[in-house]
């Protein structure tokens, strides 16, 4: 299972990489925390990069970098998606993909898949109010500071596709389970 101790092992692999090459932060969040929190599964690990306001090309630029210098070090396959024009009506998000994001590489770790989130967003408090419900608002930074404030009730931040409600109200489910369990 990953653990926090995973988790940030993978934060701060990608740390390394991306403060050598830029001033910008990296932070663990979403899913990753809450699940980890709970002591539930985690799936996979997202990465955030709150890159703020730049165009697509200097976005690709530090993306590219990246992850040339991340397999160079780690011999781990990667691989590059734009989110230009990735906004569709069959994607979760809603079509908001392109609009909150410059792009994600995707790493391939031995023990989980990572995603490294390049955001469009120059915080990691302004990407978090941009998430879609309160299960996954929480981070961990590369110290291992957890900042997670554990949720009453599933509240909606803005309108989901109706998979996307079905999922997380499914996590609510089990988060309770855990909680009536104690």
């Amino acid at each position: 299972m990953i653990g926090r101790e995973e988790i940030l092992r993978q934060l701060r692999k990608v740390h390394l990489i991306i403060t050598a090459e830029t001033e910008l932060q990296v932070y663990a969040a979403g899913g990753c925390i809450r699940d980890e929190h709970f002591g539930l599964p985690v799936k996979d690990v997202d990465l955030i990069v709150p890159v703020g306001f730049t165009d697509e090309k200097a976005a690709f630029s530090v993306m590219e970098r990246f992850a040339r210098s991340y397999h160079a070090m780690f011999g781990e396959p990667v691989s590059i998606t734009m989110a230009y024009n990735q906004s569709a009506s069959c994607r979760e998000t809603l079509g908001d993909f392109d609009e909150r994001l410059y792009g994600v590489v995707k790493l391939q770790s031995p023990l989980c898949e990572v995603d490294v989130l390049f955001s469009r967003y120059g915080s990691i408090t302004e990407v978090l109010s941009h998430f879609d419900c309160n299960l996954n608002t929480g981070y961990m930074n590369t110290l291992g500071f957890v900042d997670y404030a554990e949720p009453l009730e599933l509240v909606w931040l803005k309108p989901v596709s109706p998979s996307r409600e079905l999922r997380m109200l499914n996590k609510w489910k089990q988060i309770q389970e855990v909680r009536d369990a104690y």
